[in-house]
This record gives C-alpha cells, sequence and structure tokens, in this order.
C-alpha cells in the first residue's frame, strides 16, 4: 500500500461550473494526513447519489458539507452532512476537454 489515494475522473453535467466543465477531467488525491477545509473541491462518493465532485462550504468534526458552483447542483440540503471519509480524495488537477 502506498500510503495515498490517486483517482482520474471525469466531469459529467454542469453542476460544478464555471470552476468544472462537462467532460473535463480531474485528478483527486487524498494522503493518510489529509485535511480537508471550506472553499476546496473534492471528489467524493456520496452513499445515495454515487461519484460526485463538489466544493466543500463547511466542515464540522469530521464531517463536511458540500455545494455545486452551478445553479444546476443539488442543494446541500439534498446532500447533507457526509463523512469525511467519504471523501476519495481533493482536486489538484483539471484537464480541460477538448472543443
Amino acid at each position: 500500500m502506498l500510503g495515498f489515494q490517486l483517482k482520474i475522473a471525469k466531469v459529467d453535467g454542469h453542476s460544478m461550473a464555471p470552476a468544472l466543465l462537462d467532460e473535463d477531467f480531474v485528478l483527486a488525491l487524498r494522503f493518510p494526513w489529509s485535511c480537508f477545509c471550506k472553499g476546496q473541491l473534492v471528489l467524493v462518493n456520496h452513499p445515495r447519489y454515487q461519484l460526485m465532485i463538489k466544493r466543500i462550504a463547511e466542515v464540522k468534526g469530521g464531517d463536511v458539507l458540500l455545494v455545486g458552483d452551478g445553479p444546476c447542483s443539488l442543494s446541500s440540503e439534498q446532500m447533507g452532512w457526509l463523512d469525511e471519509r467519504k471523501i476519495i480524495g481533493r482536486l489538484y488537477c483539471r484537464i480541460k476537454a477538448q472543443g
């Protein structure tokens, strides 16, 4: 085990526009010592909505509240508070879609 998680994901939809656009690719990393803060973009495995990319709106004792940047995103109320352990990683790189 290398001690960190690495995941490449493709953006599907417009909920994170303008920061991330449909069909962009992102690189998410999580280290054992990772701390998450308000404003960070993260890739999460949401128990209800599966794999999604969102921004951290608030951190409270091991739980995070997520928000999308675009108007078509699910609301924070719909997503609810999420255990920080469901975060796959913080986004470190964006590869823009061609076109």
